[in-house]
């Protein structure tokens, strides 16, 4: 069984579940619940948070743009 995390690393967790929630709703939502059934990780956290970034930040660069131009 896993050992329990301390106090500090639980509301790091938090924190950057609550972060999330600021930029991408439903993603920061499933790690808010994950966490709230006790599977809170911050690996996990930290790698949903980099890769939602890193779509937020390349739907908004000019090559998406062109590409949903000519779906369009």
């Amino acid at each position: 069984m896993a050992r329990a995390q301390p106090l500090v690393h639980r509301g790091a967790i938090h924190a950057v579940n609550v972060a999330m929630m600021a930029f991408s709703l439903p993603v920061g939502a499933f790690l808010l619940t994950l966490a709230l059934l006790g599977r809170e990780s911050l690996v996990m956290s930290s790698r949903a948070t980099a890769i939602t970034g890193a779509g937020i930040g390349i739907s908004q660069g000019d090559p998406v743009g062109l590409v949903l131009s000519f779906l369009s």
